[in-house]
């Protein structure tokens, strides 16, 4: 079952580069529809007036085992793409897959408050803590004569798969004034809708590679679930949530400032932000086969048991009798965690339209619940800015120990980029990959802006304006005659 289901997800990360947060737009103050996802405030005083998304794709997907050499790829040439090789030097093994399609959304502004409707597809896979041993499990099934009679043990090792649709809310709104800042506070709410899940915890397992057709289980304890896709495409439902707050320092003053009333100018000094992400969970409905692994007598898998993994029955069958599972008949329903995640920004102008945003964001650890565990990282984001263009070149730490790098480009409206393109830019191993495409329409001025003097992004704090007063007239000289 692990090797079928472990394998299947590394083989995907490699041929199919599957996103994660699009780190080379989240920080644009001009893209408030893709900026919401990492902090729900920043829609409020955006310098885009309406946002709209016609369809986008963010893909993103990265391990430490399965690899394309880079003798096999280039940017012309993807004829060696088939070609996964396996590093076995670590001690350690990862992979995330995120996949998400976005279906049509929109932000709009109304004086000092903001809206958004989201729509999309998800599909996330989380594999951790995967020892040495088991990547030759992976690789060569039960054929790897070295391990043949010898005792391994693997601890704390996580695996989660979960898709789910999504119809979202967003609101935000000017929560709090100071002479020259604002405070900006913002909410995303997010219906789920669930086709399937899978989850398992091995806090334990200790077995022992008889031959090369039998694995013998001394002792195993966890938990393992997955669904039946027995009650129609829709088997799970939840509830998801996103809130965040920022911390505005203006160029100007802001008591008399109001957003979109008609015009806003959006100049700020820095902004710090904090936010929670995908807070939430979905729950899903009967039919579906949950196990616990709590025992000493353990079990045999047999290789060549014929199991089909895609039956339910006959998986079910291979768990309870290969591994020695206890089905769970306690009545409860089966849960999976959403990646949930504590996010801070800090957005700091340069000069004119340079700008540097920096971002830290920390995953929560999953350690005794089923579901995804969202990647730590760090990461800077240099950018360049205008209302027509915008370039960013993301560098960021994944899960401070990997360096990505990658580059992001706005014209007006469509939007191109990737935060992992380290194989591309620096001719190495492809170890995965990330790409982001959004298609939109944009309306940058309230209609009822007309202010010419800066480009409809005018500052309407209120002023008194004194009279000039004009010197006197000195009188015409008489002619001397």
């Amino acid at each position: 079952m692990i090797r079928s289901i472990l394998l299947s997800m590394l083989t995907l990360v490699i041929t199919r580069i599957q996103a994660q947060d699009e780190l080379g737009i989240a920080g644009s103050t001009r893209a408030p529809v893709n900026s919401v996802y990492l902090n729900p405030a920043s829609i409020c005083d955006s310098r885009t007036f309406v946002d709209v998304e016609l369809s986008g794709f963010n893909a993103f997907a990265y391990n430490n085992l399965a690899f394309v050499g880079k003798q096999d790829f280039s940017l012309t040439d993807y004829g060696g793409i088939g070609n996964i090789q396996y590093n076995h030097d670590k001690k350690k093994y990862l992979a995330k897959v995120n996949a998400t399609y976005r279906g049509p959304s929109f932000t709009a502004n109304w004086k000092e408050h903001a809206f958004g409707i989201h729509t999309g597809v998800q599909v996330m896979a989380d594999i951790r803590k995967l020892p040495n041993a088991t990547s030759y499990l992976l690789t060569d099934g039960l054929d790897y004569r070295p391990q043949v009679g010898q005792t391994q043990t693997v601890e704390k090792m996580r695996v989660g798969l979960l898709a789910y649709g999504y119809v979202g809310l967003s609101y935000a709104t000017i929560a709090y004034r100071w002479d020259n800042a604002i405070l900006l506070g913002g909410i995303t709410v997010n219906r789920l809708l669930s086709p399937g899940a899978f989850g398992a915890r091995l806090d334990n397992w200790t077995y022992t590679l008889q031959d090369s057709s039998k694995l013998v289980t001394q002792s195993l304890n966890g938990e393992a679930a997955f669904n039946s896709y027995g009650n129609g495409l829709i088997s799970g439902k939840g509830w998801g949530m996103d809130l965040g707050i920022t911390y505005k320092k203006r160029t100007k003053g802001s008591f008399g400032y109001t957003p979109w009333n008609p015009c806003t100018d959006g100049k700020y000094e820095y902004k710090a932000s904090l936010s929670l992400l995908d807070f939430g969970s979905v729950k899903f409905k009967p039919p579906y086969y949950r196990y616990q692994f709590d025992n000493t007598s353990g079990g045999n898998f047999t290789g060549s048991s014929g199991t089909h993994w895609d039956e339910p029955g006959s998986a079910d069958t291979t768990i309870t009798n290969g591994f020695g599972a206890t089905p769970n008949t306690s009545g409860s329903k089966l849960k999976m965690k959403l990646p949930t995640a504590l996010s801070a920004q800090l957005d700091y102008h340069v000069t004119k339209k340079l700008y540097a945003l920096g971002v830290f964001t920390m995953g929560f650890p999953r350690k005794n619940k089923l579901g995804i565990q969202r990647a730590t990282y760090l990461a800077l984001v240099p950018r360049w800015e205008s209302s027509q263009y915008e370039i960013s070149m993301p560098i960021t730490f994944y899960e401070f120990k990997k360096p990505m790098v990658g580059l992001a480009f706005r014209v007006r409206s469509f939007i191109i980029g990737s935060d992992y393109l380290n194989a591309f830019l620096f001719n190495g191993n492809l170890y995965g990959a990330n790409v982001y495409v959004h298609v939109k329409f944009d309306l940058f001025k309230h209609p009822k802006c007309k202010s010419s003097g800066t480009g409809g992004r005018g500052d309407f704090t209120k002023r008194k304006t004194r009279p000039v007063r004009q010197a006197p007239k000195s009188p015409v000289p008489c002619p001397r005659f």
